[in-house]
């Protein structure tokens, strides 16, 4: 199925050096093996890393229904006040596919939600059913600023997803320099492979990411020259 890049996703193909665009969707994850959908509640279609190691990540705008939205979609839609994220009992509930609200928010890139949820002491790492967390989702979408948010949280920027992707894996399939940089800033692996074999530098270089694989080499070269 082909993928209609959003504006904001033909801009990052492009290098242009914002990726927190909030027209960016979360996709479902790993097709193969998943039964049901990693994300959208809102009848997602196909998706995210969509076998990783093989360099399919195409994607389809999942479409959002006309309904009440619940506290996760309006997360996702940064339709919360903090009166409403205070208000909430359970900041951390999940929802019928094991994703929470801070998951929603950041796989949108939603800042101001992400923020306030973290404020009212969302738990930045628990894992959805497929081991995918916040800061996963938000690699994946380029939301960088997002990202350093989490990560100044605390989130575990190594944790790898049931197939052992990384959160620079995700940064690194969703084309997102910037993203690449913030996470290797942070001291993410770059050399973890997941259980295809692959590890950042590979999908960057199989999916021809080239700025993306330029990011990764630069920080090599400090890392051995001293300079990092």
């Amino acid at each position: 199925m082909n993928f209609v890049p959003t504006n904001s996703q033909r801009s990052e193909e492009k290098y242009i050096t914002n990726e927190t665009s909030s027209t960016h969707s979360p996709w479902n994850a790993l097709k193969n093996g998943f039964r049901k959908s990693a994300f959208l509640p809102y009848k997602p279609s196909v998706t995210v890393l969509t076998n990783l190691q093989r360099g399919n990540t195409k994607a389809q705008t999942p479409v959002i229904e006309a309904e009440e939205l619940n506290f996760h979609q309006r997360a996702a839609q940064g339709d919360l006040t903090i009166k409403d994220v205070e208000q909430e009992p359970d900041i951390d509930i999940v929802d019928e596919n094991g994703m929470t609200p801070l998951m929603w928010a950041s796989a949108y890139g939603q800042y101001p939600i992400v923020e306030a949820l973290l404020q009212s002491s969302a738990k930045v790492d628990i894992e959805n059913p497929h081991g995918q967390t916040a800061l996963l989702f938000a690699a994946y979408g380029g939301y960088h600023e997002v990202v350093r948010l989490l990560l100044s949280n605390s989130a575990d920027v190594n944790h790898r997803d049931e197939s052992g992707n990384t959160a620079l894996i995700y940064a690194t399939t969703g084309n997102n320099p910037h993203t690449t940089n913030e996470l290797l800033l942070n001291n993410a692996d770059f050399s973890i492979v997941n259980i295809y074999g692959d590890s950042a530098y590979s999908v960057a270089v199989k999916k021809q990411n080239f700025v993306v694989q330029q990011v990764i080499e630069n920080h090599l070269i400090a890392l051995l020259t001293g300079s990092c």
